[in-house]
């Protein structure tokens, strides 16, 4: 009888463990499925949130310094980008507002009406938040995930290199 168990024993670990390999390979595939962006080659990602099925992301030519390059906002969902800012790629000085606060920092932008500030805390999520011209508050997006920070202090660095600093 003990022989049989232990047989068993085995035989069931044997299945979870091949069981458990299938289910890790699945999870690193989608994970790696999910590393998708809207910054295409070329670029990299300043800043990432994922929100409501959807992505926002703040990225950057790989030439990007004080006279050359250029920063664009993107969001909607992967493969079918709704809203880009600015719709031409140009340098970020007089479009985008960089403001470092004690424990956290926020990028500013004006599109038209509106008014939009991605906000990263220290601890805690990110944050797009959404203001008419006027200063009547809209809307605040808490991010679910995000990817890259502006209180990382390369991206902090780079922003005062390029000009969009106060």
């Amino acid at each position: 009888m003990d022989i049989s168990f232990t047989t068993m024993s085995i035989a069931n670990a044997c299945m979870l463990r091949t069981t458990c390999t299938v289910l890790l390979f699945g999870f690193s595939m989608a994970a790696t499925a999910g590393a998708a962006s809207h910054c295409i080659a070329g670029e990299r990602t300043l800043w990432s949130c994922s929100a409501k099925g959807k992505v926002y992301e703040l990225c950057a030519s790989a030439d990007l310094s004080k006279d050359s390059g250029y920063i664009q906002y993107r969001a909607g969902r992967l493969g079918r980008i709704e809203f880009i800012f600015p719709e031409e790629r140009r340098h970020p000085r007089g479009r985008f507002r960089f403001r470092p606060y004690a424990r956290d920092a926020g990028l500013q932008f004006i599109n038209g009406q509106y008014e939009y500030e991605l906000f990263d805390q220290l601890i805690g999520v990110s944050e797009i938040r959404i203001w008419r011209k006027d200063g009547k508050f809209l809307s605040t997006i808490s991010c679910g995930s995000s990817n890259e920070i502006l209180t990382d202090t390369a991206t902090f660095n780079l922003f005062k290199r390029v000009g969009i600093d106060e």
